[in-house]
């Protein structure tokens, strides 16, 4: 499905691009979340000041991490975290 024709959600927010799936740029690379990066994330969530900024849950439990990434696999594009 091409962008345009996802239009907008029913309070007017934009639809997620179902299609994404990276972008690669000279240093960064944006991609969606895998399976793989749960390590990662936790490690990431762990850090007291992207919790303050976040959920304000530290430490984050691996099991939170597991939830939000079959989330992410279910429901693509929502946003929606444990």
């Amino acid at each position: 499905m091409r962008r345009e024709d996802q239009g907008q959600g029913e309070r007017g927010e934009d639809r997620p691009d179902l299609t994404f799936e990276r972008v690669r740029t000279p240093r960064p690379e944006l991609r969606r979340f895998a399976v793989d990066d749960r390590e990662r994330f936790v490690a990431y969530r762990w850090d007291p000041e992207v919790a303050r900024c976040q959920s304000g849950n530290a430490p984050f439990p691996i099991e939170s991490a597991e939830r939000f990434l079959a989330d992410l696999a279910t429901h693509p594009g929502t946003g929606r975290c444990c």
